[in-house]
């Protein structure tokens, strides 16, 4: 049966309190043990007894509207423990660290200023509790889940990192997590204008942040494709094994972008900062007015620049990767390919050595202006009709 507490009704923990909230129990100094227990509007419990003290419910726990829990107290004080659902209503207050195995919801502007945990143990395994947070609510430090997946509403704040296995991180807009978020399978959405103040990683799951987002990190999948929305900033870099890499336009990388399979697609007017852009397998598409910083590298896959845009570095395909300039093009550097053409737009500039078949090398050591031969003490030069290094005597 459920027990509905007194409206406005100050509750006290303590080993010898005469006013424990309804069907809570002392069973050691410090530990209380309650059933299932949902408190009416205007109802606080403080703690008057050992410290810190743990509030374990064997079922449901759910505050009423504009409830004070500890709230003089330090979140350190208080461990709230329930093996049903945790419920705190709108206006509320609750300074501890929770634990539940069930789901956990914070109503709109209410706080819940520590740790926050729906994570299997031993005795509890497969835990799928689902946290949500509403409009203007808060948790002050990480939340962590197994298979449960986190929702934080508009303008909702979490101050540490966010982790889920199973689970998809849902942000909705102007929401700020203080550390990053970290999926295995699940999906990461952060809506318009979140801010990250971590890194973003995802081993299977999508990473879609809408606009205006800043991540203050990197933002690294495996399988998981990565759309940066339009006018996003990442912090690092952003890395990708299987993933497709989209920037919108007008977005911002403070690191380079890297990946092995997917392609890369970099929206008008974005800027990659810190770092060039590499491929094994994946083709590159700049469109227009992009600046890269680095180099623009791939094995197999083409590089497309499109109209206005520059890089500082050269632009290079050690396998079939075939280079398309448009217009206006500026490249720093040189431009190299092994089997793929080249084509170079109107009024393009590139101010080092256009090299339409590569010069196969055998390895890195660097003579000055020449090659080492792998297999004898040799320099070798790039020989200009075969595009192959020959082999010459030291001098």
């Amino acid at each position: 049966m459920t027990i509905i507490a007194a409206v406005g009704t100050d509750y006290i923990l303590s080993d010898v309190s005469t006013t424990l909230p309804p069907g809570v129990t002392v069973v050691s100094p410090g530990n209380y043990s309650g059933g299932v227990l949902t408190l009416g509007a205007g109802d606080t419990i403080s703690i008057g007894g050992t410290k810190p003290a743990t509030l374990t419910f064997s079922g449901a726990f759910t505050t009423g509207a504009n409830n004070l829990i500890n709230a003089d107290g330090l979140t350190s004080d208080l461990n709230l423990v329930t093996i049903g659902a945790l419920t705190v209503g709108a206006d509320s207050i609750v300074k501890a660290n929770a634990t539940s195995i069930a789901a956990v919801s914070i109503g709109i502007g209410s706080t819940l200023s520590g740790n926050l945990t729906t994570a299997s143990t031993n005795a509890t395994p497969n835990v799928t509790g689902v946290v949500t947070l509403a409009a203007n609510s808060s948790v002050g430090g990480y939340i962590l889940t197994d298979g449960g997946g986190v929702n934080v509403g508009i303008a909702g704040s979490v101050g540490g990192d966010i982790t889920t296995k199973a689970g998809v991180g849902t942000l909705g807009r102007d929401v700020i997590v203080g550390g990053g978020i970290s999926t295995v399978a699940g999906a990461v959405n952060v809506g318009i204008a979140g801010s990250i103040g971590g890194a973003i990683t995802s081993r299977d799951g999508v990473v879609t942040l809408g606009r205006d987002v800043i991540v203050g990190g990197g933002i690294s999948t495996v399988a998981g494709a990565v759309n940066v929305g339009i006018a996003g900033s990442i912090g690092g870099a952003i890395t990708s094994r299987d993933g497709v890499v989209t920037l919108g336009a007008d977005a911002e990388v403070r690191g380079g972008i890297s990946t092995v399979a997917g392609a890369i697609n970099v929206g008008d007017g974005s800027r990659s900062v810190g770092g060039g852009i590499t491929s094994e397998a994946g083709v590159v598409t700049l469109t227009t007015n992009v600046r890269i910083d680095g180099d623009i590298r791939t094995i197999a896959g083409a590089i497309t620049i499109g109209a206005g845009s520059s890089t500082c570095g050269s632009v290079i395909t050690t396998g079939a990767g075939v280079v398309t300039l448009g217009a206006n093009v500026i490249i720093g550097g040189s431009i190299s390919t092994v089997a793929g053409a080249i084509t170079v737009g109107a009024g393009s500039t590139i101010r080092g050595d256009v090299t339409p078949l590569g010069c196969w090398r055998r390895d890195a050591d660097r003579c000055p202006g020449r090659r080492r031969c792998h297999l004898s003490r040799r320099c070798h030069h790039c020989d200009g009709l075969t595009r192959r290094w020959q082999c010459v005597y030291d001098r």
